[in-house]
This record gives C-alpha cells, structure tokens and sequence, in this order.
C-alpha cells in the first residue's frame, strides 16, 4: 500500500473539519486537566513523575469505544498488548512476554489498585469499571519487584464516592459482540461507601470463521462481578476492599495457514471441501473443538494508617496490601495440528491453577529538609512477600491414526517426528490413504488402537522476600537526587513429567517418558539513581538508570527431560526525559530518550511440538517516545492528542538461535545461496541471530487522535474522533524466518459523539479499521509440516460500533 492510499481514509474524513470551523462557541475544554498517576506507589502529578508514563483515562476510553486493554495500548507509544482468559503477549520498548509458555513469568509486571498479580491474563477481568490506565516503561524492580524488567501496566479502578451514582455503558460493535458494563455507589453513610460494577460481554468478533465446525473462532463470553467497600474514619485511617470474581470463555481454534504445501492442501480438503484459501476471507478450519473457558478471582484489602509527624518527617503513613488471587483455567484445548485432519489435539486432564497470596507493608512520608539541609525530601520503604502455585497437566493425544498417517505423508514426508525416510511423493496420495486406514485399524485391533497420548505435568511453587526502598532528595530548589534498592531472594521447586502410552505417539510427539523435580534459588539487587531538574512547576526534567530482574523458572509442556529449565534474565537501562505543561495549561508533553541492555535475555521458540523457554545471550533496545495533548488557542474546536515511538531492539549475541522449520541439513539460514528449502528432515542446529532484530518488535510505533467539538442546538454538543494508529514492520517468530515478517499496518478509525451539556449521557457512532486491513500477531510454523506456516491473533475486521454511556 502506497503512503498516499493509506492516508486516503484519514484525508476524506479531514475534509469535514471546513464544515466545524465555524462552530466555535468554546464547547471545547480550554485547559487540560490535571493528570495525577500512582505509577511509583505514591499520588504524584504525571508532570512530577521521573518516568516514562503513558496515563489514559475511562473517558478517552469510551470516546473511542475500546473493549479492552489491547486496543487501548493502541495509543501508547511502544508498546503492544494480547490477552485472553488465560494468556497474555505484552511488548515494551521491543522487549517483553510472550503467551506461549504459562510456566513463564511476565516481563512486564500487572499491578491493580495497588495489587501485583503474577500472571499477565489476570488484566482480562478488571477492564471493568475503569478510573485509568498507566504504562510505566523500562526496568520497574525497584519498587515493582523481579517481574518488570520491561516495565509495568498500572490500573487504578473507580472508587466508592459519596453520592448515589449509577454509570456505565453499553456498547455495540459490529457482528454481534455486545457489552454491557453498570456500575452503581451505595454510600452507606458519611463515612463508608460500596461500590457494585459488572462486566458482561458476548459476541462474535468475526475474526475467523471455522469452516469445518460451523463456528466463529474467539467468540468471546464475559461475566464479571466486583465489589468494592470504602471506610475512611475521621481520623484518616482508610480501609478498601476488593472482591472479584470473573468467567471467560472463547473458542480457541485462531490459527489460519497462511502457507502450506499442495500436499497439505489437497489432503485438507479432503477433511473439509469447505476450506477456503483465500485469507482475506478470514477463514480457517480444525475438526477438534477448542475452547478456553476460565475464572479470575481477587480479593484485595488495603489499609492506610495516618502516623504523627516525627523529626521533621511530615505526612507519614502506613500502608498494608493484602491480597489473594486465583486463574483456574478449566479448559484450554487446542488443535495442535491447526487442521481439519484428526491428528493432534492438546487439552487438559485436569483444570490448571494459578495461585498467589501476597502481602506488602510501605512506609511512606516527607519532609521540609534533612538535618537542616535541601529543600525537601520524600522517601517510600517497605516489605513484600509472595507466595504462588502453578499446576498444568496436559494430555498431547493422538486423535486417530488414520489421519496421523495422512497428515504425515502430505506434511512434505520425510520429517524425523511422522515418518522418516519415506519419499516425499507418497505426500500425494495421503489424502485418500489416510481415511482408508482410519476405517480399516478399528477392525483389525478393536480396542487401544486410538488411545494414543502424551501426559505431561508441571507442578511448581514458590516463595518470593524482598525489601526494598526509594527516595526523592531535593538538595537544591529546583534539583533533587532519586535513589532506591530492592533486595528479592526467591525459591522455586517443579515437578516435571511425561508419560507415553505407546512408541508410535512417543515417536510422532518426540517425547521421552521421565519425571524429575528441578529447585532453584536466586537472589538480586535491583537498584536505582537518578537526578531531576525542574524549573518551574510547568516543567521537569530527569535523567534515571535502573536495574530489572526477571527469575528463572521451567517450561510449561515438558515431553523431554531436555530444556525444561532456564535461567534468570537481567536489564539495565539509562533513560533521560522532559515533561512540560505549557500554553496556559492548553498542552501537555512528555518525550524520553533510552537505552535498555539485556543479558541473558529469556526467549519463547517452537521446537519438537513444544514452546520452550530459552536464554538468548545478550539484546539491547534503544530509542524513545512521545506524549502530548494540545488544545490550540487559535483553533478552539480542537483536541489534538498524538504519540510516537522509535524502538529499535536488537540481539546484541546469540549464536544459537533456532533455524526455519525447513532449513537445509547441515546449513544455516544465513546464506541463503546454500540454504534451499528442505523437503526433509531438518538438521539446521542452529542459526547466528546476532545483531538482528528482537521479535513482535516494530521499530515505529504512533498514533494521531485529534478531536472536534462543535453545538448542536438543544442544549446537546458533539464531537468527531479521528485515529490513525501506525505499527511499523515486525517479526512474528523468534528466527525472523522472512516469511514471518508482518509488514507495517495502519488502522483507522472515526467517532461521533453527542452529549447533554450536563454530560449525564452520550451517544457514540463509530467505525474501526475504516481500511479493513489484515495483520496478525504470531507466525509460527505447522508442527511437523516443515514449509508450512500458521497465523495467529488476526485483528478484527471493518466495524460499526454503537454505545451509550450515562452517568445519574
């Protein structure tokens, strides 16, 4: 797509701006409003924080009627998001955690309301009830703990007011998804509130159609259910608490072959004569009915305890986070072989939990001076524990050999797993061989013939310590010294198991029957320095460097004794940013300079049927972001909200990065001159990644949002949203196979909104992805098809949305 027709969307929609010229009546705001974030565990203005912080609030939110997290990390410069019921992707500044492997701890840390929860799908249930949104970038261990080497997500829900107050919102979206999301305050008396809120989402999202189970794929369900009680005594002591409890479903069947053998084609259609080819169609088709069906449980107490000023330390007080949280994922089944051929499913045998109890304890407060000297100083230190469970066990089955012998003869035969050394040409006939013997094998052997399988066990504990403190020294009026250290000491015990109930499925799974039980322990600084210059209250500046821990741990599907354990990764980074208020409080903008290293960096690859965990050497990002509102004095019907980001982030070494699925034998990928693809078995040990780009990283990353405002009599206002939301190209796959490059895609969207001028209500038309363009979040290649190459996390298509939002 050319530069001139991608902007074409944006240029037709520009063209109404002539006609809202002249309705400058000053329906626009004519400042911005103060922006406070708790990104560094304390109330601080977004102007104040040394930070790279990107806040969006509820009512940005609903301007552009945005479902979930994912579409709101849309308009936060570097980063993108994927989360369902029971994974989650998060990518900051080019660097993060994939959803492959639910063994792996995050990257990127998830706190709500105060509360670090130890697994990224936990943020799919609190997109309820929203107050904002925080993106807090770069190494967060400091405060945040092991978990944030890349950074961190902060949410901050509403709270129990004073008044009565029913909000919320219904929202409507093309193909069927509908939201419905009520919120209601019972303020008990002066001093005790409740607050009741739901989410309830249903929907096809139209992402892709099954064509051989008649089904749309995803077809979200949510139910979500949260209280949340408010005390604050006469004397400042506050008590909250929070009580959730969330039930999601989707189908599970998201991958579309996206490039496959005529082979595997022709023997498909035999499975399926409706597959469709054509991607645009969004389409796919698998014959095991895969689901996802989960439930999100939290329960959260904080207590804010007011202490007496002591030695010129004033506004001291004590805060205590407890918390309890639960994902038990009752199904998450998967058709392995991404086709309508029964051959490979994965399901649980049992439901997979994850559990944590948590505990913090801070100390914080601030003073005039320190023995007389500066010009003041605050300061945050406190305690954490952690202690959390995981359990998964899976059952890797064969659903019939008939199709297993078809599969493997179409998916270019000769690969080590299915049946080494038999010509590639019987890939051929396959497809009429392969239901022939799923007809004949049950009448030769009537009983054990299809009990085929692999079960598989991870069971893992562990207990998290760390103290950890941080502080701001204003040695001068306008600069102060940032300095803090976190001390984490972790234990961690698996028990790892793979049994196989025969030789032909152990051979085509590449497993090995064992069992062990791996313990680790780590200990790890993770400190802080920093200094900020700030002018005047309008303007700051800052220069910060941070170190981030992320533990080891095991990998989640362990069918071999081999590569089940990795080691910790580590990251340092060097960030300089500016933040201004100016014009009058008309513009707020943010902009930050980093550099980010890594060693050993913990990376997700497909191998021998499994994603595993591995350490990558060394990597290193490096670049920087912008943020900035602007109400322009002379054109006082706009809005103008805009970011980018530049990341560019590199393996600095890894020599042992994983080949394509189909590399020549006894070669690597990088001279492709000597490389010709492989129709047989794949012994490329390894490629040199080295200096290459790190993957599910674009270099570019921006959004352009610009709002008019204009009367429309009656006592009612309106206002039209424009988006142009950019992602420059990435790698979708960790051997940056060029076949698995997503290039660079645009979306965008446009938004009517009419409101009351008491704004109790507001009505919003809108349509997303005005262009219909197709991008995907993962390619990975078809297991034990070498060639063939699968897509997953396809974005939805062209849409209209419809949603109303009141507030009495």
């Amino acid at each position: 797509m050319t530069p001139r027709s991608r902007l074409a969307p944006l240029t037709a929609l520009l063209l109404l701006i002539p006609a809202l010229a002249c309705a400058q009546d000053g329906t626009a705001p004519r400042e911005l409003e103060q922006v406070t974030v708790t990104a560094n565990k304390v109330v601080q203005s977004l102007e104040r924080a040394p930070a790279s912080i990107t806040s969006i609030g509820a009512e940005f939110a609903r301007e552009r009627a945005v479902s979930g997290f994912q579409e709101l990390s849309d308009y936060t410069p570097n980063v993108t998001m994927n989360v369902s019921g029971s994974a989650g992707q998060f990518v900051i500044r080019g660097l993060g955690t994939p959803d492959t492997n639910l063994g792996f701890d995050p990257s990127v840390g998830t706190v709500v309301d105060g509360v670090y929860y130890g697994r990224a799908n936990f943020l799919s249930a609190f997109f309820n009830d929203l107050d904002r949104y925080e993106v807090l970038r770069g190494p967060q261990g400091t405060l945040f703990g092991k978990n944030s080497t890349a950074g961190l997500f902060n949410v901050v829900t509403n709270k129990p007011g004073s008044e009565w107050k029913l909000d919320g919102e219904m929202l409507a979206r093309g193909y069927g998804d509908l939201a419905i999301r009520p919120a209601l305050t019972v303020p008990v008396n002066e001093n005790f509130g409740l607050r009741f809120s739901g989410a309830f989402v249903n929907g096809d999202r139209n992402t892709l159609y099954n064509t051989k189970l008649k089904r749309p794929e995803e077809n979200e369900e949510q139910a979500s259910y949260r209280v949340r009680a408010r005390y604050v005594g006469d004397s400042g002591l506050v008590a909250d608490l929070s009580l959730l409890r969330a039930e999601l479903r989707q189908n599970n069947s998201n991958f579309q072959l996206v490039e496959i053998s005529q082979a595997m084609e022709n023997t498909i259609r035999q499975y399926d004569p409706d597959y469709d080819d054509n991607l645009d169609h969004r389409k796919n088709s698998t014959d095991f009915a895969s689901a996802e069906k989960s439930t999100i449980e939290s329960y959260a107490l904080t207590l804010e305890l007011p202490l007496p000023d002591f030695g010129g330390m004033e506004n001291l007080r004590l805060t205590s986070i407890s918390a309890w949280a639960q994902s038990l994922a009752k199904n998450r089944d998967i058709d392995a072989d991404f086709t309508p051929i029964p051959f490979i499913s994965d399901r649980l045998i049992e439901p997979s939990r994850y559990r944590q109890i948590s505990q913090e304890l801070r100390f914080t407060g601030g003073g005039r001076d320190i023995f007389r000297q500066g010009d003041g100083v605050s300061f945050i230190a406190g305690v954490y524990l952690l202690s959390s469970s995981y359990g998964a066990s899976d059952l890797f089955s064969l659903e019939d050999l008939g199709g297993a012998l078809a599969y493997c003869l179409a998916a270019n035969a000769g690969t080590s797993n299915c049946v080494d050394g038999i010509p590639g040409g019987l890939g051929l006939i396959g497809a009429n061989l392969g239901p022939l013997v799923s007809q004949l094998l049950p009448l030769l052997e009537p009983t054990g013939i299809s009990n085929q399988n692999v079960q598989t066990r991870l069971y893992q504990e562990e207990t998290t310590y760390a103290g950890f403190g941080q502080f701001e020294y204003a040695f001068l009026p306008k600069w102060a010294l940032i300095g803090g250290l976190r001390y984490g000491s972790q234990s961690k015990t698996g028990e790892l198991s793979a049994l196989a109930s025969s030789p032909i499925v152990q051979q085509i799974a590449g497993s090995e029957n064992h069992a062990e039980t791996i313990t680790r322990s780590e200990g790890d600084y993770s400190p802080k320095a920093g200094i900020r210059f700030s002018p005047s209250r309008q303007v700051s500046h800052y220069f910060t460097w941070a170190r981030g821990y992320k533990s080891g741990g095991f990998n989640g599907l362990p069918l071999t004794s081999e590569n089940n354990e990795y080691g910790p990764e580590r990251a340092s980074s060097y960030e300089f940013g500016t933040k201004a208020r100016l014009f009058k409080g008309r513009m707020r903008v943010g902009g930050s300079a980093f550099f980010t290293d890594f060693k050993d960096l913990q990376v997700s690859t497909f191998q021998n049927n499994r994603f595993i965990v591995l350490n990558a050497g060394t990597a290193e990002s490096r670049g920087g972001e912008i943020d900035f509102q602007w109400l322009p004095e002379a054109v006082p019907y706009l809005l103008f909200r805009g970011s980018i980001g530049y990341a560019d982030a590199r393996y600095k070494s890894y020599p042992n990065g994983p080949c394509y699925g189909d590399a020549a034998p006894g070669c690597t990928p990088n001279d492709p001159p000597d490389c010709p693809k492989n129709q047989g078995s794949n012994d490329c040990a390894s490629q040199d990644l080295s200096g290459k780009r790190l993957p599910y990283a674009p270099r570019w990353t921006g959004a352009v949002s610009p709002n008019f405002f204009f009367p429309l009599g009656n006592g009612l206002r309106g206002s039209l949203g424009i988006d142009w939301i950019y992602r420059s190209s990435r790698f979708l796959d960790v051997d940056l196979d060029p076949r698995k490059l997503q290039g660079s895609t645009d979306q965008f969207n446009a938004f009517l909104v009419i409101t009351d001028a008491s704004q109790r209500w507001a009505v919003n038309l809108g349509i997303r992805n005005i262009s219909d363009a197709r991008y995907y979040d993962q390619i990975i290649s078809q297991p034990l098809a070498p060639g063939n190459l699968a897509a997953a996390g396809i974005n939805e298509p062209r849409m209209f949305t419809q949603s109303i939002s009141f507030s009495f």
